[in-house]
């Protein structure tokens, strides 16, 4: 009996340790967390991003800390398209831990939604409307309501548009190019056979030859009708 109360004992005392460990964690994420908001609202991201690792390193879990890190990446890269690789890695970083957040089961719908939708902003601006249009529309399957999201949807959808259409005209433009060389070639008039050419070559050889032989003879009667009526006034 007393064997089986000092186990049970134990038992409380090990569950109450646990229990403050897991409040003092939890207390140690949320300090953090709040640290790396009081840097991201100075704009000082680099060192609101140290803050919320530190959260994640506790609790890789958090909603807060993932979605947080992904806005603070974020706002750290330069708007406009990738340049490096660096900052290839950093956009990567940022949609890996707003996705994190927005495919949280502790996380609310609220934040699963600007997850979402600043996961679809990050893309557009890289110019990748097909990516940016599916999380909008993720983001507007959990609010319905969000004007900004469907604003931005449209936007992307008209993009995507336009590139298409663009790309279709310029392959249109390379076909009709093709066809017009290929239209060229076949208006060019093929050289003649060889055996055509060499006949044809006799042809105007003879003509030549039989022209002269026609000159010769017309000079030859020529000069004996003249011998003849130089005969009749004077010797040869």
């Amino acid at each position: 009996m007393l064997k089986n109360l000092s186990t049970f004992i134990l038992l409380i005392v090990a569950l109450s340790w646990s229990s403050l460990s897991f409040a003092g964690a939890k207390r140690d994420v949320y300090d953090h967390i709040m640290k790396g908001n009081g840097y991201y609202n100075k704009k000082d991201y680099a060192k609101a991003q140290s803050e919320y690792e530190k959260a994640l390193k506790i609790d890789p879990n958090s909603p807060e800390a993932n979605y947080n890190l992904g806005t603070a990446l974020v706002k750290s890269r330069k708007p406009g398209k990738v340049a490096d690789s660096a900052d290839s890695t950093l956009v990567a970083m940022a949609s890996n831990h707003l996705l994190n957040a927005a495919n949280s089961v502790g996380a609310s719908t609220s934040l699963k939604t600007c997850a979402f939708y600043n996961a679809g902003r990050l893309y557009y601006d890289l110019g990748d409307y097909a990516t940016a249009i599916d999380n909008y529309k993720a983001a507007l399957r959990l609010s319905p309501d969000d004007w900004k999201a469907r604003k931005n949807l449209r936007l992307a959808q008209k993009k995507l548009d336009e590139n298409k259409n663009q790309n279709k005209n310029n392959n249109d433009n390379k076909n009709n190019n093709n066809n017009n060389d290929n239209n060229d070639d076949k208006n060019q008039t093929p050289p003649p056979p060889k055996n055509q050419m060499q006949g044809s070559a006799d042809q105007m050889l003879r003509a030549v030859q039989n022209q002269e032989n026609n000159t010769r003879d017309k000079v030859n009667r020529s000069k004996m009708k003249q011998g003849q009526r130089s005969n009749t006034s004077r010797p040869w």
